[in-house]
């Protein structure tokens, strides 16, 4: 490969900069770095800090160790520009995400240099690693380094990273590099002349690469634990017991008597074919707890138990991390991790996509596909998650050309059945005694009447207090742009250049095997196809812009309306969409002519099975679209909403961003009739399940008072934390109502204080997205003026970035919101203060909220008791549980809104937390009990 770099490149430079931030029109460059390498070796560096014009971040003095003062006597960048240019000179460039550096750069000075990005090359060489950060691959690569961010040792990495990445390159199979060159054939891919040189050499040669794929096994068996492979389920309970064998064959075994109670209350649950709802603090250990009873009696029954969890990190450490220990202690069983369709490759989408990449893709997404070429032949599974390379959340509507998302599969009639990733999947799990999915998933699939998970009757729901919001949202309909536009530039789309599966067929149309005549007839079908697309394009764009308009001028702040069949602006909404229903049903019928007529020609076969599918998902949108504009079902609260925020994003977003959405009421009853009524078992486990001392709100919003009670058990267990001991609420009852104007002043003054006093790790937590962006913008300088890093959700990277970021900086403050509340885990001193700024009741004029009200009050019901503060209780109790994660955590918890201390109903709250609590009248009062907990002047 090194050949290939001396013809192609010759010597070339690395270069990094470091910046005040990721914004490029505030941001400023403060460091630049560079080397240059000539015959794999660095030759000549170049490195200069530079003098901002504005201030310094204190995360960026956290993240480089650049201080403000280092930069006082430095030049501007406008001088150095000058010695940068020349030492590039006509230099290729290796940059690592080279958008971001040049981005800063050519806001300045322009380039005629070659450029080659390592992130871009990393992602198509290595797709499955976790990410591709530079730290990541120089250890992935055994590169030693020391330092990061800073722009001269970033830039010396990124070359060492480089010319591995190219001897890397070398290993590339034939066929691979034959992939790749066809997908950037016509782009202007600057790793373009390498790949096509490196497929001639490799061609010349007859080289083939046999390097083995297979992994070694890193587990080895235990032969301590053989002898307890053969336990069966009567005695699964023994496992946790102190000295057991179980206990001497896991690593960090700790004898949890909660975790004996579970375990013991869910083999009960297996044996009498009852229900059960145990609520299990954090710390039981509650996934061992419910795994081991489920698979000693799936083996012991040969039953099939389901596994269904909330959140992916939760799922994927069932199936990754618990279950294969298991299997090393247990003895083997069968078991599968199960996804939805649209998290799978389709086979046939990918090889058809490849044959006519030209025409079924534009320019930019052949370069998005490169990360996927390589996956593709090594993947087992086919599931998208596993490659990082490939980023999903950007490139959705490319995904969906390429996912088994979509009309219905017809596996009779595709060639690829046999190697099909999401019949694989779904094979598997049949053969299964245990199968790990999600909540998304599993109502999801009770919707499609069991399409995917079939033959099962003993199922557990892991994060069980999530049910209700998840069923509601999978038994939902709903209708944006994107799922119209998804749908429609997949047949056609003019932009950059004309794509979809219409060009392909006006393309095969030319080909001299086919007739005259059937050229020109199916040829005017596509033009007119084609032209109903752009058209029905415009009408969508329309609706949607005109909706968020509406939206914007009726709703301000909250982005929701609730509509109702005889609604002023739902009459106003069908007349929008009033030819969309016509030209949908236009367009099906049109794919159906299309799709009977080329079926006949042996050349169309595929293609036909693709127009069927567009046909259908066509179909789909437009009863969905009646279904939503008519708003005739009782059982369903309809509404639109419009994203004017987002937790990502503090601005606005565009005008296309609306959604039609209709979801039921109560998803209780559709669960009673549709899962309930052939379950024999199902547990429901979470920490936080019950109000006060019982269990009555969550089985009213599951529907399981309408199951017969003497099938329900319900458990509680207590937590093996000592939270006495290692934690205390404050509640400061000087400070005003949240219904005062001064609210917000006040509580910024009084995080103002406590930040700058305490100067521990602190997560703050709103209910709502306006006031921490204000509180943010108040109080982010002046706690950074006082070396306090201010990490803000929405403001200062992603969520997993933020908590990163939180973790590792002694002493941060993270403002946070909705997905801040649960979920999130900080042990130990990164969070040791936790602020509540309000009780977080659910919004009144939320659409599904104003509906359960106005029920309540039609069965003369309260619905601020029997609804708004149950929601609210058991949300404040999932807050409560960020702090606290292991037996040695201790904090204190603030809780700014003094209704729990001044109204009747604040005893309910109280209640549900699991800590002493103490009202202070004043500042010093409170910072005094602060003092005390922690033991020492703050």
């Amino acid at each position: 490969m090194r050949v290939i770099l001396k013809q192609k490149i010759g010597s070339f430079v690395a270069l990094d900069l470091e910046t005040t931030g990721i914004n490029l029109e505030t941001s400023e460059i403060i460091e630049l770095g560079a080397v240059k390498v000539e015959d794999g070796k660095i030759t000549q560096r170049f490195s200069q800090l530079l003098k901002p014009k504005g201030l310094l971040p204190l995360s960026i003095t956290r993240l480089t160790g650049i201080k403000y003062q280092d930069l006082q006597n430095c030049p501007l960048l406008e001088t150095i520009l000058p010695q940068l240019l020349v030492f590039l000179s006509e230099e290729p460039l290796v940059v690592h995400n080279a958008s971001f550096d040049f981005g800063f750069l050519k806001r300045h000075t322009q380039f005629s240099n070659e450029v080659f990005d390592t992130l871009e090359l990393a992602r198509l060489l290595l797709p499955t690693l976790s990410n591709h950060k530079l730290p990541t691959l120089l250890e992935y690569f055994a590169i030693p380094f020391q330092q990061s961010h800073r722009a001269l040792s970033d830039a010396e990495n990124t070359a060492k990273l480089f010319l591995k990445l190219l001897d890397l390159l070398s290993s590339l199979e034939l066929g691979t590099l034959r992939i790749i060159n066809q997908l950037v054939q016509t782009t202007d891919w600057t790793f373009k002349e390498i790949f096509a040189s490196r497929q001639k050499r490799a061609l010349k040669q007859k080289w083939v690469n046999k390097e083995a794929k297979g992994q070694k096994s890193e587990k080895a068996e235990r032969q301590k634990c053989k002898s307890i492979q053969d336990i069966d389920f009567a005695e699964c309970e023994k496992f946790f017991k102190r000295n057991s064998i179980f206990s001497k064959c896991l690593d960090g075994f700790e004898h949890r008597l909660t975790q004996v109670k579970m375990t013991e209350a869910v083999k009960q649950a297996f044996e009498r074919e009852e229900f059960l709802i145990v609520e299990a603090g954090t710390g039981t250990g509650k996934s061992l707890a419910y795994l081991i009873p489920s698979v000693l009696w799936a083996k012991e029954k040969e039953k099939r138990v389901v596994l269904s969890t909330y959140t992916k990190n939760l799922q994927e450490q069932l199936f990754y991390k618990d279950i294969p220990v298991l299997k090393n202690i247990l003895g083997n069983f069968n078991s599968a991790l199960l996804k939805g369709r649209s998290n799978y490759l389709c086979l046939r989408k990918w090889t058809e996509g490849l044959r006519t990449s030209n025409h079924i893709f534009t320019a930019e997404e052949r370069k998005s596909l490169l990360p996927l070429v390589k996956w593709v032949e090594e993947t087992e599974t086919g599931d998208i998650s596993e490659n990082a390379g490939f980023s999903l959340s950007q490139k959705t509507n490319l995904w969906y050309k390429l996912s088994c998302e979509g009309g219905d599969c017809f596996p009779n009639e595709c060639k690829f059945a046999s190697q099909c990733f999401l019949m694989k999947a779904r094979i598997k799990a049949e053969k299964s005694q245990i199968i790990v999915v999600n909540h998304s998933l599993l109502f999801s699939d009770l919707a499609s009447e069991n399409a995917i998970l079939i033959d099962y009757d003993c199922l557990i729901f892991d994060e069980a207090h999530r049910i209700e919001k998840v069923a509601s949202e999978q038994l939902s309909i709903s209708l944006n742009f994107f799922d119209f536009y998804k749908v429609l530039t997949s047949l056609y789309s003019s932009q950059p250049i004309e794509s979809g599966l219409l060009v392909v067929i006006r393309e095969r149309l030319k080909m001299p095997k086919v007739k005259k005549i059937m050229q020109d007839f199916f040829s005017r079908k596509v033009r007119n196809l084609i032209r109903d697309i752009r058209e029905t394009e415009n009408i969508i764009k329309d609706f949607f812009q005109n909706l968020t308009l509406t939206l914007q001028r009726l709703t301000n702040d909250y982005p929701k309306r609730r509509y109702r069949e005889n609604d002023e602006f739902l009459s106003q909404t069908k007349e929008w969409g009033g030819g969309l229903e016509t030209n949908l049903r236009h367009i099906e019928r049109e794919l159906s002519d299309l799709k009977e007529g080329l079926s006949e020609n042996e050349a169309f076969q595929e293609i036909s099975l693709s127009l069927l599918r567009a046909m259908r998902d066509c179909q789909i949108l437009r009863n969905n679209l009646i279904f939503l504009l008519n708003a005739k079902n009782e059982d369903y609260v309809y509404w639109v909403e419009w994203e004017n925020r987002t937790e990502a994003s503090p601005e606005p977003n565009n005008l296309l961003s609306s959604y039609l959405i209709a979801a039921p009421l109560e998803v209780g009853p559709l669960l009673a009739k549709k899962l309930y009524a052939r379950m024999k078992t199902i547990i429901f486990t979470s920490a936080t399940l019950k109000i006060g001392d019982n269990f009555d709100f969550l089985k009213n919003c599951l529907g399981l008072d309408l199951f017969p009670s003497e099938r329900l058990q319900t458990i509680a267990l207590g937590s093996v934390f000592d939270f006495p001991r290692q934690s205390l609420i404050l509640i400061p009852s000087y400070l005003p109502l949240p219904t005062e104007r001064i609210f917000s002043k006040e509580i910024g003054n009084f995080l103002d204080k406590l930040l700058l006093t305490v100067k521990r790790g602190s997560l703050i937590l709103f209910t709502s997205w306006q006031m921490l962006k204000e509180m943010y913008s108040t109080l982010k300088d002046e706690l950074e003026k006082n070396q306090i890093l201010l990490l803000g959700q929405g403001f200062d990277g992603s969520s997993p970035h933020l908590l990163e970021r939180f973790r590792e900086e002694k002493d941060s403050v993270l403002f946070g919101t909705e997905s801040f509340w649960e979920g999130i885990d900080v042990p130990g001193e990164a969070l040791e203060v936790l602020v509540l700024v309000r009780l977080p009741f659910p919004v009144p004029t939320d659409p599904l909220v104003e509906a359960h009200c106005e029920r309540l009050q039609k069965k003369g019901l309260d619905p601020f008791y029997h609804y708004s503060l149950p929601q609210a209780v058991m949300k404040l109790s999932q807050g409560f549980g960020r702090l606290i994660r292991t037996k040695e955590d201790k904090g204190i918890v603030l809780i700014l809104d003094k209704r729990i201390a001044i109204k009747h109903y604040g005893q309910v709250f109280l209640a549900n937390l699991p800590t002493e609590y103490k009202i202070c009248r004043n500042e010093k009062e409170l910072l005094q009990e602060a003092k005390r907990f922690f033991g020492s002047v703050m």
